[in-house]
């Protein structure tokens, strides 16, 4: 586990629960800021950049845990990289292989799956499941924000 200068865990009202599984990477930039109840959990890679701002009750996973009926066997893990001065809000899951690029705004409540998020413009997010996704290729869906609004992915 790798934890920048100045990041800031807030577990006084419930605890951040983060665990870093036998050759896994956990790696949190500078100053940024996690609230209580949080949980991050990689068997693989977790990258979260710096300055981000990341609300209570977010759930990290690389890992699915285990499959439904055997529970014994791990299922594969993908690795979760979160940019630079990203802001998640409450409650938020984000589950294996996505990417969320630097100054994204994911909403309060939202689940992400398989998918990568970048800012295209300002207040403009671009989002492109990862199945069909070229870096310098046009995503297949564009979701717009408007000025001093919110808008959930």
């Amino acid at each position: 586990m790798e934890f920048g200068n100045g990041v800031s865990l807030v577990g006084n009202v419930v605890p951040i629960e983060i665990v870093c599984h036998k050759g896994a990477r956990i790696s949190i930039g500078d100053h940024t800021f996690i609230n209580y109840g949080s949980s991050i959990s990689a068997h693989k890679n977790i990258t979260i950049g710096r300055h981000c701002l990341l609300g209570h009750y977010l759930r990290l996973l690389d890992n699915n845990e285990h499959g439904v009926e055997q529970h014994d066997v791990p299922t594969p893990s993908a690795p979760i990289m979160i940019g630079d001065r990203v802001w998640i809000g409450s409650c938020v899951i984000i589950l294996p292989g996505v990417s969320i690029g630097d100054h994204a705004a994911v909403g309060a409540g939202s689940v992400v799956t398989k998918a990568s998020l970048r800012i295209v413009w300002p207040l403009e997010i671009q989002l492109a499941y990862c199945g069909n996704y070229q870096p310098n290729s046009p995503a297949p869906h564009r979701a717009h924000l408007h000025a001093g609004g919110s808008h959930r992915i």
